[in-house]
């Protein structure tokens, strides 16, 4: 990767298209582009203080945004639909929100038909290309610009990098709000740096043959507004991996597994419920002969997993496991489960369907304090970098 030309992000340009990848050295530029833009165009003020909101899907753009702002010392707050609109207009005030980019014109239109509920707000980078006429002829209140003007506006004025120191603030991570508004949690770089620094220890740990694949692949599909994205991003990123999107529908998803095959997969309990309940209704529907097939070539591969012996080449993986493991693309070998708790039963079942090492994080993975050994489900492991009091 020396040469800067390894795929960092990878993208559909359309649904079902094929993947397109940004190489390092263009997602380096991209950020540079974009962080000097937010000084020298907009007049951010590098520092704590300053924010970027982030209200978009997984794409390259949103890394871009995230990774531009850190070379600017400027903070990033991600919001996402699920919040709801009290809860955005509640983020948007409290952090009395200048700049935010947002990937649809509908979403622009939505915060600016609502613009007297946040006047702080006044400038709008959006990131679908076309810019509706209406939308600069309805509204006056904040400035709009497409995220390839700001590129362009930043490529043509390249601002000296003011790099965070460790005690900067990274990002605001809201809460879901669950019990009241959503409650905003600061991250230092300081935080950052250390989860990826025990998650690679980590690896070593449970799968030191890990690095020696090439390429390292992952997806992203769960919300980078959530800090367990967020690590896996940062992660791939700092052992010099590619991040592909997923194309936005979780429909496709398997469609798009298939086309990255990742080596390393980010989970939450909730997929990997699906994989199991489709796994026990075909065995349900299969006939005698391929349920005690599978039964059989489960409990030799079980009988591996107790010895530690995690693996996906044997004859019962061609024979029986092969196609299950399609489902993901084929070729994955770690999985990290954040989120929440996730069924002994289920856990093993895809320890053994899979054979890729799973690790099952507590406290939301973006803490990483403790992870659930990866052959048994009662022993927790406390990562490196964390002090724990009972």
């Amino acid at each position: 990767m020396d040469d800067g030309n390894a795929r960092c992000l990878g993208y559909r340009p359309a649904l079902k298209k094929p993947y397109q990848y940004l190489t390092y050295k263009e997602v380096l530029e991209k950020a540079r582009d974009f962080g000097s833009a937010l000084i020298n165009k907009l007049h951010l003020k590098p520092g704590d203080e300053t924010y970027l909101g982030i209200y978009a899907r997984n794409c390259p753009e949103w890394f871009i945004s995230a990774f531009g702002c850190t070379l600017q010392s400027v903070s990033i707050v991600p919001l996402y639909d699920t919040f709801g609109p009290d809860a955005i207009t509640y983020i948007l005030q409290q952090i009395q929100m200048t700049t935010i980019v947002v990937d649809t014109f509908a979403k622009a239109e939505k915060l600016l038909a609502k613009s007297e509920l946040f006047p702080s707000l006044k400038t709008i980078i959006v990131i679908e290309e076309k810019l509706p006429e209406k939308l600069t002829e309805n509204y006056r209140t904040a400035q709009i610009y497409t995220f390839n003007e700001i590129l362009k506006e930043g490529h043509n004025d390249i601002a000296e990098m003011n790099l965070p120191k460790p005690q900067n603030t990274y990002i605001i991570c809201y809460t879901s709000g669950t019990t009241s508004f959503p409650k905003g949690v600061i991250i230092s770089h300081r935080n950052i740096v250390a989860n990826l620094s025990a998650f690679y220890l980590l690896l070593k740990k449970f799968s030191p043959d890990f690095f020696l694949h090439n390429p390292f692949t992952t997806i992203s599909y769960l919300p980078l507004s959530h800090m367990f994205e967020q690590m896996c991003h940062w992660f791939t990123f700092l052992v010099g991996g590619s991040t592909s999107y997923y194309s936005g529908n979780i429909q496709l998803l398997t469609e798009d597994l298939a086309d990255i095959q990742p080596n390393l997969l980010p989970v939450v309990p909730r997929l990997l419920n699906r994989f199991y309940d489709l796994i026990q209704v075909k065995l349900k529907k299969g006939n005698p002969v391929v349920r005690a097939l599978f039964n059989y070539a489960y409990q030799k591969k079980l009988a591996m997993l107790k010895e530690g012996i995690i693996c996906n080449d044997t004859i019962w993986d061609k024979l029986i496991f092969q196609r299950l493991q399609a489902k993901l693309g084929g070729k994955v070998q770690f999985m990290a489960i954040g989120s929440a708790p996730i069924s002994a039963e289920v856990l093993e079942t895809c320890r053994v369907v899979f054979g890729a090492v799973i690790i099952e994080g507590k406290t939301d993975f973006s803490e990483d304090q403790f992870l659930m050994d990866h052959v048994s489900s009662s022993e927790n492991l406390k990562l490196s970098l964390c002090d724990v009091k009972v």
